[in-house]
């Protein structure tokens, strides 16, 4: 739990003695991305997602980090209706370590024209791997009480904040 396809893809290779190139990693993750298929059956979003997505967009630059690779993420958000709210990211085909997924989406940020920085950006998250990648780039975090582990879990990776659920994080972030 916690590493991005490209890292589980590396550690399935190199166990039969495969290096692959950069090259083969994108091929790859293009081709199982046109394959993959996202079924709303399966897609649950939790309470209060939606709602403070959407209000939060209109006043912050919102990116997404994820272990998934940018085409399957793409199709997940989609089916949950989220797809339009993210713009930018740092994707599981783009990098093993997590930490340079956020720095990724951070950079992008700065390049899609947000006029912020370190201060002013936040890693949020539900384990502590989410936060550990937030402080490696050297942002804020807040933990979200949400996923599978528990609150005490998540204080122990010492986010800036934590919250018990997303109807929380305006009054932190604004």
């Amino acid at each position: 739990h916690g590493r991005t396809e490209r890292g589980n893809l590396r550690i399935l290779l190199n166990r039969h003695g495969i290096d692959p190139s950069d090259r083969e990693f994108l091929d790859f993750f293009k081709k199982t991305g046109r394959n993959y298929v996202a079924c709303d059956r399966d897609a649950i979003l939790l309470p209060y997602v939606k709602e403070t997505i959407e209000r939060l967009s209109k006043e912050c630059c919102l990116g997404l980090t994820t272990g998934n690779s940018e085409i399957i993420a793409r199709k997940k958000l989609k089916i949950v209706g989220l797809d339009e709210y993210f713009k930018i990211g740092g994707f599981g085909n783009e990098s093993e370590h997590r930490g340079e997924l956020v720095k990724l989406a951070f950079n992008r940020a700065i390049n899609y024209g947000w006029r912020g920085d370190e201060r002013s950006a936040y890693v949020i998250g539900d384990t502590d791997k989410d936060i550990a990648s937030g402080k490696s780039a050297g942002l804020r975090t807040i933990g979200v009480t949400t996923g599978s582990e528990t609150r005490e879990q998540l204080e122990n990776s010492k986010p800036d904040y934590i919250i018990e659920n997303l109807s929380e994080l305006e009054r932190v972030l604004i």
